[in-house]
């Protein structure tokens, strides 16, 4: 038997169903793509005006789903006409069209790359509990705590398996979106008891800078990326065919919350809104002149640290599950990868120590 047919024999073996239905992977995307850059969504229009980061939004939004819909046309194109060498991960798409070294250039590209994503969220659990339990533990020690914990959670032998709990996350970014929604629009009281002209300076319309356009596009671009995820969700989905309607269900999903939290967080805290916006939920100012010309640290307005904390402990439960459906990909390229194909398998300890290790190392 040829190499590339044990290799695929592996992936048949870490997959023996397709159990995943369009709702579960339409589910699994939005989980994917919704976290923490949410935060600084409300931010986008100090930088870029309202029109202009709703057009951008919508734009980054249309492009990453053509691209994840034609990336599923090749995948599906190179399938039907080689039924004995299914393309399946990244690995697979680069040995076939590029060869060996096709392969091992796209795996040096990925691995790191999502190595890195799940640092970021490791970073972010790990955040999330020093902002809950204060300086009980430094950010370092709760990777470190942590680590053995999403360890274990990303033993899940694949992505059908770790959708059981997207719901859970799911119902935790909408519970978070909505109390910053509802938080925001109560605390636009305060700036509309101002005088009417300092009231008109509270939004936007249109940029200041054109140069602040570059981070308008890239933030909205990177927060609706889930074509990275095509290829580990497609391989599980029941009826593969059906993924334009499952990237389009979840992008639109995506596009309608981003608006929504973008929109209300605007409105609520206009141009002296903070980087994080939970800062603004925290804290206000007391007047027009602390908005906009003292720091955040002097302001005196009404103060409550209760919805950052509670958004905190959302964000921790969405991460502890997006984490694994990230991981996954690690996972399946360290199994196609030849190099590593015939010792590292999902699901095991020698799989999960090797991608855990690296990431907890960029998480430091």
């Amino acid at each position: 038997m040829r190499e590339e047919d044990l290799l695929q024999d592996r992936v048949r073996l870490a997959h023996p169903s397709k159990s995943l239905l369009w709702w579960q992977a339409c589910i699994s995307l939005v989980v994917i793509v919704v976290g923490a850059g949410i935060m600084a969504l409300p931010q986008q229009p100090k930088l870029g005006g309202s029109v202009l980061s709703i057009t951008i939004m919508f734009c980054c939004a249309a492009a990453n789903a053509e691209s994840g819909i034609a990336m599923w046309e090749a995948i599906m194109a190179y399938n039907t006409q080689h039924s004995n060498q299914q393309v399946i991960t990244y690995e697979d798409l680069a040995r076939a069209g590029f060869g060996d070294s096709g392969e091992s250039y796209l795996t040096c590209i990925v691995v790191p790359y999502f190595i890195g994503v799940t640092a970021g969220f490791t970073v972010l659990i790990a955040t999330g509990l020093e902002s809950l339990f204060g300086s009980w533990l430094s950010k370092k020690a709760w990777v470190l705590l942590i680590s053995p914990v999403l360890g274990s959670i990303a033993l899940f032998p694949n992505i059908t398996s770790i959708a059981r709990f997207a719901p859970i996350a799911i119902a935790a970014v909408f519970a978070m979106c909505v109390i910053i929604m509802t938080k925001s629009v109560i605390d636009a009281q305060y700036w509309q008891a101002w005088p009417e002209q300092e009231r008109q300076l509270v939004h936007e319309m249109w940029p200041t800078s054109t140069s602040s356009l570059g981070v308008v596009v890239a933030v909205s671009f990177g927060a609706c990326g889930m074509t990275a995820n095509v290829p580990s969700v497609l391989c599980e989905m029941e009826h593969p065919d059906h993924f334009p309607r499952v990237m389009r269900s979840a992008m639109t999903l995506v596009v309608l919350v981003y608006m929504a939290v973008m929109t209300c967080g605007y409105y609520g805290y206009g141009q002296f809104i903070q980087n994080d916006v939970i800062e603004s939920m925290e804290r206000a100012p007391a007047n027009f002149e602390q908005a906009f010309q003292g720091s955040y640290a002097n302001w005196t307005g009404p103060s409550s640290k209760l919805c950052g904390r509670i958004v905190s402990a959302l964000l921790i439960v969405k991460c502890t599950v997006c984490l694994p459906l990230n991981q996954m990909v690690i996972f399946y390229s360290l199994q196609t990868f030849r190099a590593t194909a015939a010792r590292l398998h999902v699901g095991t300890w020698a799989n999960v120590t090797a991608a855990r290790c690296r990431g907890d190392c960029r998480a430091h």
